[in-house]
Parts: structure tokens; C-alpha cells; sequence
């Protein structure tokens, strides 16, 4: 039996096929991996009898109940492709106890700044390639999630960029990078919007007319989102009859349909 385990962010996906290998791939975070291994089926010797590290057998001992494969001999740098296959008998199965192959955020932001425009520019350190920074700004009285730049997206002077709707009053803006189980923050950036405030126009159960282009979010009476987006007019004769909040621009309305 072969059995897939491959490390994008927190998941596991896990997957049989044939041949007896337990298959492990990620990025190098400079820890080991751990494995349980059982005796074979027929109680003589034990489960695993070789392993490979990028396609290198692994000179470490596998015959006992358990062992660690030590990535530092293969001479890996952080954030290094990791491609372990673990060969074992057909009657039996080990156990994978860590391996911890994810990518960490351990970003350093050198510099940050916000816009009148809604540019947002930062550039950064210790920067994860395959993690994407996520821009989330305050609006509503909570933190949205509203663009990714790709970790490897940098400019020709090593910046990066992102452009973000403002909002009048003012906007709180911030980066993150996860791995799900360890998420890292930048600094708030803050900037005074001084544009008149968006006001609704024009309101019926065909449609909501903005003053300008918002982003929006519109909830039902059990707080089940039903649409958002950005624009200025927002199609609303799909939904059915009854009492909705919208939030939009740096405020929120409650209608009926």
C-alpha cells in the first residue's frame, strides 16, 4: 500500500495507491520527522526497512520500534522542497508522529505605508515564498480579509503592493501570513479618508443605487451573508421577501424586501 501525505498549509491529504510507501512532501522548517514503526505482520523484524530523502537513501536506523529521519544530513536550507518516501512491508503499517514540514510566517516588515489613494506598499524580510501575505482592513467593526500578494510577488525595487478600497473616516489596514496554526501580524497602517461619505440613492426590490462605488456585504434576519461585493449598484431581485442589514461603506442599513 502507498499512502500520499502531502503539507499544503494545515492539510493532510491522504491517499492509497500501491507498492507499500508512505510518501511525506513539503518545505524543509528545519525539524525531523518522527515515526512509529510496528513489527511486520509475521512478528520478524520490523515494519520499515528503508527510507529516501530526495531521492538519497537515509543512513539512519529504522530497525526499531521508533526512529527519526534527520533531514540535516541531506544538506537542506530553510524552505527547501522535502520529498521523503517511506518503504515498508505489506502486512504491517507505521506511523508518521510529526512532520512538521509547513512553512512558517517569520516575516520582518522594513517598511509599510498607506495612501490617499489606497496604495498600500511594504517590503519585508524572512519572507516565506509560498505563503501569501493577506491584506485585511477594519471595516464594520471587525477584520476582512480583502486581497492575497503572492510572497514571491515583488517589484523591481523589492517591494510589494497592493491596492485597497478606502472607506471615508478612518481605514486600519494590516498584513498577515498563516499556515493556519501560526499566523503572523504587521503593524496597523492608518489613514484619514476625508471623501464625502457614500450614501444610498436610490432603494426598491430591484436594486440599491449607491453615491459612489462601495464594498458591501448584505446579511438575511439569521445572519446568513447573501451577497457582497464592490460596486455602485447592487442587484437585489433575487431575494426573496423579508428584513436585511447591508453594511457598506463605514456604515450599515437595515431594509426590507
Amino acid at each position: 500500500m502507498k499512502y500520499f501525505i502531502t503539507f499544503l498549509l494545515s492539510s493532510i491529504i491522504l491517499i492509497s495507491s500501491a507498492n507499500n510507501t508512505i510518501i511525506i512532501e513539503g518545505k524543509y522548517q528545519g525539524k525531523n520527522i518522527y515515526v512509529q514503526n510496528p513489527f511486520s505482520g509475521t512478528g520478524i523484524g520490523f515494519c520499515v526497512y528503508q527510507v529516501y530523502v530526495n531521492g538519497d537513501l537515509s543512513i539512519d536506523e529504522v530497525n526499531s520500534s521508533a526512529f527519526q529521519i534527520d533531514l540535516e544530513h541531506f544538506d537542506l536550507d530553510i524552505g527547501d522542497d522535502v520529498f521523503i518516501q517511506i518503504m515498508h512491508k505489506g502486512d504491517c503499517r507505521p506511523k508518521v508522529l510529526s512532520a512538521d514540514l509547513h512553512s512558517k510566517p517569520n516575516f520582518v516588515i522594513e517598511d509599510i505605508s498607506l495612501n490617499e489613494k489606497g496604495l498600500l506598499r511594504w517590503s519585508a524580510e524572512n519572507v516565506a515564498s509560498d505563503l501569501p501575505f493577506i491584506i485585511e482592513q477594519f471595516r464594520w467593526n471587525k477584520w476582512i480579509p480583502i486581497g492575497e500578494v503572492g510572497g514571491e510577488q515583488l517589484d523591481e525595487n523589492g517591494h510589494y503592493e497592493f491596492k485597497v478600497s478606502l472607506h471615508t473616516g478612518y481605514n486600519k489596514v494590516r498584513l498577515k501570513q498563516t499556515n493556519q496554526n501560526h499566523p503572523k501580524y504587521s503593524k496597523v497602517v492608518v489613514i484619514d479618508n476625508k471623501k464625502q461619505k457614500c450614501q444610498i440613492e436610490r432603494m426598491n426590490k430591484k436594486e440599491v443605487q449607491f453615491s459612489d462605488f462601495t464594498s458591501y456585504e448584505i446579511f438575511d434576519a439569521y445572519g446568513n451573508m447573501v451577497k457582497k461585493g464592490h460596486a455602485q449598484t447592487i442587484d437585489v431581485s433575487a431575494l426573496r421577501k423579508g428584513v436585511y442589514y447591508m453594511n457598506y461603506d463605514n456604515t450599515y442599513e437595515k431594509f426590507r424586501l
